[in-house]
């Protein structure tokens, strides 16, 4: 099997462009193919050769992480950002929401909240909303001890680490 790309670096970048600015619509894999004109069996799978995903999973994480920066930019309805990214409706973003967080998309802004108040600890270089890693611990009592529990993990760089974390601190909270 070829380990190189079957798309050129030019088609990669069109094919990215055309994503994110269509975001907001139903995204077919014929459309998809269309813009390095291939087919659309051919284009499917030089595509998860050069991206590492299908077309359609790569298009959800990115409408989940538009959908993620507009609901920590902006004070609009999760309604409005489900439709401007792409969903059918708030219910269709939530499903997705959870499958790929753990939780819905509501309790992951009610945190976000909680975690940009004042006693927040932030580590390594200030934090921009395009290049930002959210991590929320906290204790849970099971069972007679605390553990610790790590959610909401999200980043917004494509496929890099992130230089910047922030943690909840529950001692801070606590205060």
């Amino acid at each position: 099997m070829c380990l190189v790309s079957l798309l050129g670096p030019w088609q990669i970048a069109r094919v990215r462009v055309f994503i994110d600015e269509n975001l907001h619509r139903t995204i077919h894999a014929k459309d998809l193919s269309a813009v390095p004109q291939r087919s659309t069996a051919h284009f499917s799978r030089s595509f998860k050769q050069a991206f590492g995903e299908p077309p359609r999973a790569y298009v959800v994480r990115r409408r989940l992480e538009r959908a993620c920066r507009l609901m920590i930019n902006n004070a609009t309805s999760l309604r409005e950002i489900a439709l401007s990214v792409g969903s059918s409706d708030q219910a269709h973003l939530c499903r997705l929401f959870r499958q790929a967080f753990g939780q819905s998309s509501s309790s992951w802004r009610r945190d976000l909240r909680v975690i940009n108040r004042p006693r927040v600890v932030q580590t390594g270089l200030p934090l921009s909303p395009q290049r930002a890693t959210l991590t929320r611990s906290r204790s849970v009592r099971s069972g007679g001890r605390d553990r610790k529990l790590k959610e909401s993990t999200l980043r917004f760089a494509r496929d890099r680490p992130q230089p910047s974390a922030v943690r909840f601190d529950d001692r801070a909270a606590d205060r």
